[in-house]
């Protein structure tokens, strides 16, 4: 890091408010990778929604793992700026996919809905164990069916098969009435004939009106 970037960082950490922002404007036109420009864009994000604002521009230009895992988090606790923090995500695509996952467990249902809807525009490799905790957790279990069933129809092969495992593998634990019965249409959306044998299972008298 060079002595330019780290006057720059120094503004952005302790210069006026509107100095803040021109600081946040110009490491986000740099596209500086380096570590320690993330986590001073970190840092600002929470100080105001105006600044938050250019700090998401900047991490949307910078792009790294570290940058979209701060993108990921300022959705999760900034309500002024869930919004743009969805955008960015949704405009990074397959590269945004690790920082939702590993955040994906702890957020609140109103911000798993959010994350979810991101991961449904193109489901990737990294999506899939967010959308089973989405289908088996009562509160999201609905939207999160929803938001994967529009996305089954577009959905790589591989990506298919790797879904029906995993939906399959979810039927095996304890699950509500209501998650039962979205795994088992996702399934017949999926792969009609390899979910055949789950149908007929689940067709049972044994089994609630519900999942039959």
């Amino acid at each position: 890091m060079n002595d330019t970037v780290k006057d720059i960082l120094g503004i952005l950490d302790a210069g006026r408010p509107d100095l803040q922002v021109a600081a946040a404007q110009i490491l986000g036109e740099l596209r500086i990778k380096d570590p320690a420009v993330v986590r001073s864009l970190s840092t600002a994000g929470s100080r105001s929604p105006v600044l938050g604002r250019y700090v998401l521009e900047a991490l949307s230009r910078i792009a790294t793992a570290d940058a979209l895992r701060v993108v990921v988090r300022i959705l999760l606790e900034n309500d002024s700026l869930v919004d743009q923090a969805s955008h960015v995500l949704a405009e990074a695509g397959h590269a945004a996919h690790p920082a939702i996952a590993e955040a994906f467990a702890e957020a609140p249902a109103d911000r798993r809905l959010r994350l979810l809807t991101v991961l449904g525009r193109a489901p990737s490799k990294e999506s899939i164990r967010p959308f089973v905790l989405g289908l088996v957790a009562g509160e999201t279990c609905d939207a999160a069916a929803k938001i994967l069933a529009n996305a089954v129809v577009n959905l790589a092969p591989p990506i298919a098969k790797l879904l029906r495992e995993a939906l399959t593998e979810a039927l095996s634990q304890p699950l509500a009435e209501g998650s039962v019965a979205a795994v088992l249409s996702l399934l017949a959306a999926i792969d009609p004939a390899a979910a055949r044998t789950q149908l007929l299972h689940y067709a049972d008298p044994q089994f609630p009106a519900a999942v039959r």
